[in-house]
């Protein structure tokens, strides 16, 4: 019962590490995007 348990846990754990992740890249890839498009443009 208790692996179990710990299993939810870090599974949880994991999926708002994700979340968190991905809040914080999403930013970071739309400036990318944006500065190599004006790249090729310009």
């Amino acid at each position: 019962m208790n692996d179990q348990l710990g299993d939810q846990e870090n599974k949880k754990r994991l999926e708002n590490n994700k979340e968190e992740l991905i809040q914080l890249l999403i930013p970071h890839c739309h400036l990318i995007f944006k500065n190599s498009m004006l790249g090729d443009w310009y």
